[in-house]
């Protein structure tokens, strides 16, 4: 799925045949370099310092997930539970922006000084020429809501 808003590109990774039609407009110009979370040999996954490196490093787009929170803002992270990547616990829709801001993003070696982003805060990183992968499996209804929080944004 594909949409433009305010003349920035966004796809939504959704599963979709090869053959597909949808599947081919992203490859007109040929191949692509994202980014699959960010630059994750440099930053932890979906981090403003994964993306930045991203960034740096030249690549064509960056893929990265989003998630709502209990209080209604669209934040940057892949698990549904906190365990995996923070220091927290618990579920990402049942806690607010600021109860998610508490915690540190981890590693293998224990928290960093990195913070769950909001989309916000990604889209101030990346600049016209960068194609943003927002992926999830979006409901009609959740699609909907990022495609309005996006255009409010831009």
């Amino acid at each position: 799925l594909f949409a433009v808003v305010n003349n920035r590109s966004f796809y939504y990774f959704v599963p979709m045949s090869i053959n597909s039609s949808n599947s081919t407009n992203l490859f007109n110009s040929g191949a692509l370099n994202f980014a699959h979370r960010g630059f994750t040999a440099n930053a932890p996954e979906n981090t403003l310092g994964a993306i930045q490196a991203a960034i740096e490093l030249g690549v064509d787009g960056i893929e990265f997930d989003v998630s709502i929170c209990k209080s209604g803002e669209v934040v940057v992270f892949h698990d549904a539970s906190l365990e995996r990547m923070t220091d927290g616990k618990g579920m990402v829709k049942d806690l607010t922006f600021s109860e998610l801001r508490q915690f540190k993003i981890k590693t293998g070696t224990g928290p960093t000084t990195e913070v769950i982003p909001t989309f916000e805060e990604v889209l101030e990183l990346v600049d016209e020429h960068h194609k943003l992968g927002i992926s999830k499996q979006l409901s009609r209804v959740y699609k909907n809501y990022i495609e309005h929080h996006m255009d409010a944004k831009l």
